[in-house]
Formats: C-alpha cells, sequence, structure tokens
C-alpha cells in the first residue's frame, strides 16, 4: 500500500490527525474571538440583565409620579420664599419683647435714613444739573468766538 492510498475500510492515522489538528485550531480560534468580544464589550449592569429577564412584579404600579406631573408637587424655593415672608411679617407686627422706647428709636432711625438718602439722591441730581447747565452756557461763548475755516 502507497502512502497516498487510503483504505476502503477508513481513514488512514494521518487524516484524522490532521483533522484532529483543524478542530483544535478552530476551537482556538473561536476562543479567542469570543475573549477578544469579551474585552471589547463591559459586562451587562444587572439593570440590563433585569432588562432582559422575563420577570414580571407581583405587586402594581406605585401611585408616584414625578413632580412636573403634578400640580400641587413641593417647591423648596418657593417654602422658603413663603418662609422668609411670613418671618418678615411677623417681625414688623410684633415686638419680640422689646421696650417701646426701643421700637421709637427704630422708626426714627428709619426716617432719618431715608432722609440721608434723599439729600444724596438731591445732591447728586445738583451736581448732573449743574454740570448741564455750565455746557449750556459754554455753548454760545464757543458760537461768539466765531470760526475760522482753513482750507487745504
Amino acid at each position: 500500500m502507497m502512502d497516498n492510498e487510503i483504505p476502503v475500510g477508513g481513514a488512514t492515522k494521518r487524516s484524522s490527525a490532521v483533522k484532529r489538528a483543524a478542530q483544535e485550531e478552530a476551537i482556538e480560534v473561536e476562543t479567542a474571538a469570543q475573549e477578544a468580544a469579551d474585552m471589547s464589550a463591559p459586562p451587562p449592569s444587572a439593570r440590563d440583565r433585569a432588562a432582559a429577564s422575563d420577570y414580571a412584579p407581583r405587586y402594581e404600579t406605585p401611585p408616584r409620579r414625578p413632580a412636573d406631573d403634578r400640580a400641587a408637587a413641593f417647591n423648596p424655593l418657593i417654602w422658603l420664599a413663603d418662609g422668609i415672608t411670613g418671618f418678615i411679617e411677623e417681625a414688623r407686627h410684633n415686638d419680640l419683647g422689646l421696650s417701646e422706647e426701643f421700637w421709637t428709636h427704630v422708626y426714627a432711625v428709619r426716617r432719618e435714613s431715608l432722609l440721608a438718602a434723599q439729600a444724596l439722591i438731591e445732591s447728586l441730581l445738583e451736581q448732573t444739573e449743574g454740570q448741564a447747565g455750565k455746557e449750556q452756557e459754554s455753548e454760545p461763548r464757543r458760537a461768539r468766538r466765531g470760526g475760522v475755516d482753513i482750507e487745504f
């Protein structure tokens, strides 16, 4: 029997060894491809695994909704503004246990500070009007001086 002849009853030792080597190589290539795919993609999270499962909870959906969907939802900024407004109103109408003489002086200080602010504003207005008046006075003097036109 020659080396390249195959017996009628089956494969030779050499051909089965080649097949086995090819199968092992294919398994190695497939394993390497699987490992490469596993390394490139992150493992699925618990949320992804839960979404993929067919689990259905035995309880109803809770009645909670986002604040945007509810008309009277709690807003901390409005709550804080209401609290500050309430505190200011309470302070305005409550003597806080202080004497009447104290409150008389507080009102006097408030009135004096308003009068001081009024005096400051009037002073600034006078200065502004004074500068505008000076500019208006200098305008006729410039016109009387006359202009000399020089042509080139």
